[in-house]
């Protein structure tokens, strides 16, 4: 039995429009999921942009936004730790010992950083902590001292190096017409102040008593902590390095 031509028009129209549909609803589900995976994708760049990769604290262009934001209000601090003669690490134990310094470096900080607090790496070896709210000058210096207390603190790799970094810090608050440029870089220059001064303490005390010992009794600072590095050279004796009191 052969099909009126007229039926037969309007069945391949409707198996056409159906095909058409079918069609535009698989499209639209591809640019659905294209959208879904350009947005996952958005949102992991932009986390990248504000933790730092290897410390997992915020990043300089994270702590700018964050200082932005706090700019014209009712005031905050910026306290800038910078580890002193850093590189002397990576030049004589390699990177990877230098990288989990740094790591356990940005994890001590941000132990001791408020819920509110931004802890930020602002570049190879200098972190920053962005304190919201105004701060008594003399409870900010006790908060910086404990601050490079637990930086210096021994910390031990497991071919048994100790390890105690010297670290040199600066603080400043925000003040009426201050950009947040202007204190962070008025912390930073407290920092190289305060790092000039120890370095000429420790030289006028080694001038009059004698060099002292690169041994771990100087400092009062809780007990070392080990980290998981792997030893860079086998059969290497426990020996403790002093990084940062380059003459």
């Amino acid at each position: 039995m052969r099909m009126d031509p007229i039926v037969a028009s309007v069945a391949a129209a409707a198996v056409t429009a159906a095909l058409l549909v079918v069609a535009a609803v698989a499209g639209a589900l591809h640019v659905r999921r294209l959208h879904r995976d350009l947005r996952r994708t958005r949102d992991r760049h932009r986390r990248s942009l504000r933790r730092d990769p290897l410390t997992g604290v915020a990043t300089r262009a994270a702590l700018r936004d964050r200082l932005e934001a706090l700019d014209g209000s009712d005031g905050y601090a910026v306290v800038v730790v910078d580890l002193d003669d850093f590189s002397a690490v990576n030049e004589r134990h390699g990177e990877v010992v230098g990288d989990a310094v740094l790591a356990e470096v940005a994890r001590r900080v941000a132990r001791l950083a408020r819920p509110t607090d931004v802890v930020g790496r602002l570049d190879g070896d200098a972190f920053a902590v962005v304190r919201p709210g105004r701060a008594q000058e003399a409870a900010l210096a006790t908060w910086v001292e404990e601050l490079l207390a637990a930086v210096r603190s021994p910390l031990v790799l497991t071919d048994g190096t100790r390890f105690v970094v010297e670290a040199s810090a600066g603080c400043a608050t925000s003040a009426a017409g201050m950009r947040p440029l202007a204190v962070v870089r008025a912390a930073e220059q407290r920092m190289i102040t305060a790092r000039r001064s120890r370095r000429l303490l420790d030289r006028a005390v080694d001038a009059r008593l004698g060099p002292r010992s690169a041994g771990l009794g100087e400092l009062q600072v809780p007990g070392p902590r080990r980290i998981s590095v792997p030893a860079q050279r086998s059969g290497q004796t426990a020996e403790t390095v002093l990084v940062g009191r380059s003459r």
